[in-house]
């Protein structure tokens, strides 16, 4: 939650924002609405509200990790291509990624759950990269973030 919390500082009032898949899903937990923030999730629903507090895919709509979402009033629902026109077209402003490694120029290196049918950083060329805000190192596994993307 650190970092979602992290990430949740850069945002500014009226920022529309992808949250990518993983961590950078738990930002619209943290969201409040006078913080003026609009979610948009790259499966196409513009709107997202936090996950639900009890219930599961069946009663509610899922983000793009498959995780349930509460839907805001006003939510719009469409098809990924769509969204992914949204985002092209600069009608998304911020995406909060997440991302296997990522290097000294802030390339990401795309990753996958082993046993899982979810893949990780999809479509990292449709944002621009500019930075990164934490980095999550775990001293019982490999560095991420890197000199270079393996």
């Amino acid at each position: 939650m650190t970092m979602a919390r992290r990430a949740l500082q850069e945002l500014q009032r009226g920022d529309v924002v992808n949250l990518g898949i993983g961590i950078p899903t738990l930002v619209a937990d943290l969201i409040m609405p006078e913080h003026g923030i609009i979610l948009h999730t790259e499966n196409g629903m513009l709107g997202v509200g936090p996950a639900p507090g009890a219930g599961g895919a069946m009663e509610y709509p899922v983000n793009a990790g498959k995780i349930p979402v509460t839907d805001l009033p006003g939510s719009s629902y469409f098809d990924s291509a769509d969204s992914f026109a949204m985002i092209r077209g600069g009608h998304v402003g911020v995406a909060i990624m997440g991302g296997f490694q990522v290097d000294i120029i802030v390339d990401l290196a795309n990753w996958a759950m082993p046993g899982k049918l979810l893949l990780g950083v999809v479509a990292p060329w449709i944002w621009p990269a500019s930075q990164t805000t934490d980095h999550h190192h775990d001293p019982h596994k490999p560095q991420r973030s890197l000199e270079d993307c393996t």
